[in-house]
């Protein structure tokens, strides 16, 4: 997210729902995608609510090198000014990245679970919070983490009630072979 503290503008943006490929014919865009998208644009919209009205732009498609994503900008004027401390703990993780509807980590299912622990640094929020409280932050949903003599490649998948296993698993492999295939980690074939 970007918060501007200057003008009081929030700008976030949902993206969720992938389509291995770097460029993606329309009739490629399922329900199942539309609908993994949706959560996540409601589910930020949601959260961002308590500060002001959120807009939405129409979803577009965001094309990355070998595989495009859904997108739509999200932007309001904040009403009541939050921190980009606060903008953290109430957007992290997203839909995107989390479990919808959303748990508190102090809910009983995470009783005997470390949750962030697993995650590792997967998912990571990461910016720059400037002097006058403007803040840009990111999120790490690609990676490369090397520990212990392993490397491990991060990638999840949207799950929803109309997902099908097999092409989850095809889309987690692609987006670990995205981030393999910009470090040049692939082995030639």
């Amino acid at each position: 997210f970007n918060l501007d503290r200057t003008t009081n503008i929030i700008q976030t943006e949902a993206v969720a729902g992938s389509i291995l490929g770097p460029s993606a014919p329309l009739k490629q865009i399922t329900e199942k995608l539309l609908e993994e998208h949706r959560l996540v644009v409601d589910d930020l919209v949601s959260q961002l609510s308590v500060f002001g009205t959120p807009r939405v732009e129409d979803v577009r498609l965001k094309n990355l090198s070998s595989l495009c994503h859904l997108r739509s900008a999200i932007e309001l004027e904040a009403e009541i000014i939050p921190s980009a401390e606060n903008l953290i703990d109430l957007l992290h993780p997203s839909g995107a990245l989390g479990i919808l509807p959303r748990l508190s980590l102090k809910d009983p299912i995470y009783k005997n679970l470390d949750y962030q622990k697993l995650r590792t640094k997967f998912g990571s929020p990461f910016g720059l919070i400037k002097a006058d409280g403007s803040a840009q932050i990111i999120v790490a949903i690609r990676n490369l983490i090397y520990e212990n003599k392993i490397l491990k490649v991060g990638a999840g998948v949207g799950l929803t009630a109309k997902s099908e296993l097999e092409s989850e698993w095809l889309e987690v492999l692609g987006k670990q072979a995205s981030v393999k295939d910009f470090f040049s980690l692939n082995p030639p074939t």
